[in-house]
């Protein structure tokens, strides 16, 4: 789970750092940001990049990401009782970074808004991308003050850690 959440914390963040009129190329499931050039439309015109893929791959990482929060909130092992433990901290931060960086990439999704202002369809995409992460971080965050974040943790090595 540790390599799913990293992958999605990194094009998260990624996400949040698009500036105005700036787009993203994807490759290989990995965003790249890019200037808005005539190079820029040239290449993705050959590449066979548009709008479409772009908000589809946007929608997905969203989408992944909510899912895997809304695991760590309805999953049995964040439950007060297990807050010493090391499963729990680690549920407990991966919900943590996971509610921040969605609710970071909102910057970077309304400055994409702009780049695309002149397509209502892409930005009423872009929108509803915007009100879905809204709705589950407040849940997230609800959830997050609503339990304990653990004081302590043992390690493998019997080691005690504090968060």
């Amino acid at each position: 789970m540790n390599d799913i959440v990293d992958g999605l914390l990194v094009n998260l963040k990624i996400l949040g750092k698009i500036k105005d009129a700036e787009k993203i190329d994807i490759s290989a499931d990995k965003i790249k940001l890019q200037g808005n050039t005539f190079y820029t439309s040239l290449i993705r015109f050959i590449k066979g990049d548009s709008r479409g893929k772009t908000i589809q791959f946007i929608n997905e990482v969203i989408t992944n990401s909510i899912d895997v929060l809304m695991q760590f909130v309805n999953s049995t092992q964040m439950s007060p009782y297990n807050a010493n433990s090391y499963q729990y901290n680690k549920n407990y931060t991966s919900l943590v970074n996971l509610s921040i960086e969605l609710k970071n990439c909102i910057t970077g999704l309304e400055s994409l808004k702009k780049t695309y202002d002149d397509d209502v369809h892409t930005v009423s995409q872009i929108e509803v991308i915007v009100n879905k992460i809204k709705i589950h971080t407040d849940i997230a965050d609800n959830f997050i003050k609503s339990v304990p974040p653990g004081a302590q943790i043992v390690e493998s090595n019997n080691r005690k850690v504090t968060l």
